[in-house]
């Protein structure tokens, strides 16, 4: 049995831990980077594993990423930490090599990491003077892009990439980059699977098709909004069983 005072310990050092995390938090992209921007995250317990970043650069690109570490906990925020320093440092880059930064972010997880454990991820840099998205998916949830000429038609999944980080120090295929041209209005849906696998009272998950329901129904609104709506069905659907993960989205919206 843990003393009292190493009880006190280790509240005291999940505090830092969190106020770690949360420092993680970035401000979202601003207007100018092209995009209308939404985020949020929603933790299960009191240290999350889902991870989410932006940066934007002067000369109108604009890179940012998502991620789930495989577990929660002190060893999460230990990973995050590590591959947000490693990502920070190739994020200020005017032009990022994704395929050479998803490499070094999967033999750094792999080798920082327990047995077993890896991050999906998905990284993206967006030249807004090209109006063009470059991206590398690592075993992640595939994003879903919505055309804006297209309201009712399915949204393409953004599953061009690899396997998720720290899966394999020397995965068999090497990261691909996927390439997507993009047009006012269209609008982008990242989020980790705590998203759609939430339950209702009768353990039935949420689901992609309502997550695309729900975007399809509220696409002329600002993208935060879009955020709230979406958060807002899955309260309804939910009604009020507990959340079995962590919970991230960000919708991104092309300026118009």
């Amino acid at each position: 049995m843990l003393h009292p005072n190493q009880l006190s310990w280790i509240e005291d050092d999940l505090v830092k831990a969190r106020t770690m995390l949360e420092r993680f938090t970035p401000a979202l992209l601003p207007f100018s980077s092209g995009f209308d921007c939404g985020a949020v995250c929603r933790q299960l317990f009191y240290i999350g594993g889902d991870y989410y970043d932006f940066l934007s650069h002067p000369n109108q690109s604009s890179v940012f990423a998502i991620g789930d570490v495989s577990g929660k906990g002190i060893s999460a925020a230990l990973m995050l930490a590590n591959l947000r320093a490693v990502l920070h440092d190739e994020m200020k880059r005017d032009r990022v090599n994704l395929t050479g930064v998803l490499s070094k972010l999967n033999r750094l997880v792999y080798e920082a990491s327990p047995p077993g454990s890896f991050i999906t991820f998905f990284y993206a840099q967006y030249d807004q003077h090209r109006s063009r998205l470059h991206y590398v998916n690592a075993g992640h949830n595939p994003p879903l892009l919505f055309r804006s000429l297209s309201k009712n038609k399915k949204p393409k999944e953004l599953s061009v990439g690899g396997l998720p980080l720290g899966a394999m120090l020397n995965p068999p295929m090497a990261f691909e980059q996927g390439t997507e041209n993009l047009r006012p209005g269209d609008v982008l849906v990242a989020y980790t699977d705590g998203i759609t696998e939430i339950t209702n009272r009768s353990e039935e998950e949420w689901g992609v098709h309502r997550l695309i329901d729900t975007i399809q129904r509220h696409s002329d609104l600002p993208s935060q909004e879009m955020v709230k709506q979406v958060f807002n069905a899955i309260d309804r659907y939910a009604a009020g069983t507990d959340p079995i993960d962590d919970m991230t989205l960000i919708i991104l919206k092309a300026s118009l």
